[in-house]
């Protein structure tokens, strides 16, 4: 006998009947849950076929039969005080917005589709989730964006969400850690994973953000060497002093 399960869904729905047709079962959602958002989202992720699709298709079937239902509602994960993570549905719906006072929205996905109310303020990063897509050349840029938005106002809350939250956006937020908060990639991979189970950048993604990491780094030594130049007067054996500039101490 071969059966064939029907597993296009179009929204995350509760399963209350399975109707079985001859020789193929269809799982029926007879309820609506939770609310809808502006439009109907499908919830797949990218269809490329780039060298670790298997492996992330593995990876939603174990979340699939192993994670509770709670977790596939739509739902945000908050990875630092006022900055959450999360995926499309749940950035696109506007009670999750009303609920948690959301201010900005960072969106990475290659071309948006979706439109946020007047008062929240957007930025898009146009990348697909392939190990291919040059992630780096956004990262300053949507960094500081962030940073603006979370430190200009100390009301503000800002979303940040690709199509899962786990690969594109949550690449980003990884980003942010390392660049704001001096975490190693490491670090900041298990901090986002502890706070939202599915983080999982792809192979190419992981490679840029350790490339990242390596300039920012760089970026904080040479700052440091440059706090290290400073005036200063140097005491002569006649008991004169002389002024001195751009001295590095190394000391």
């Amino acid at each position: 006998m071969f059966c064939t399960i029907v597993t296009t869904v179009s929204a995350v729905v509760p399963a209350q009947g399975i109707m079985i047709e001859g020789q193929q079962t269809t799982v029926v959602a007879t309820q609506k849950y939770p609310p809808e958002a502006d439009k109907l989202l499908s919830m797949r992720r990218s269809h490329t076929l780039d060298d670790d699709y298997f492996q992330r298709r593995e990876l939603r079937i174990v979340c699939t039969q192993k994670i509770a239902l709670d977790d596939f509602l739509p739902q945000e994960n908050e990875i630092i005080p006022r900055l959450y993570l999360c995926d499309l549905y749940t950035a696109t719906s506007p009670k999750v917005h009303e609920r948690l006072g959301i201010t900005h929205v960072l969106s990475v996905v290659r071309r948006p589709w979706f439109h946020f109310s007047e008062s929240v303020k957007h930025m898009n990063v146009p990348i697909d989730d392939t190990s291919s897509a040059n992630l780096l050349t956004y990262l300053d840029a949507a960094v500081a964006w962030l940073h603006r938005c979370l430190t200009s106002d100390e009301n503000a809350c800002v979303m940040v969400h690709c199509v899962w939250g786990m690969s594109r956006s949550a690449s980003i937020v990884v980003a942010y850690l390392i660049a704001k908060y001096q975490m190693t990639l490491d670090g900041a991979l298990a901090w986002c994973r502890l706070k939202r189970a599915v983080v999982r950048p792809n192979h190419g993604f992981i490679a840029q953000l350790e490339i990242y990491e390596s300039q920012i780094r760089a970026r904080e030594r040479r700052k440091m060497m440059a706090k290290s130049r400073r005036n200063r007067h140097v005491l002569l054996a006649d008991g004169s002093t002389e002024h001195v500039e751009d001295v590095l101490v190394t000391a």
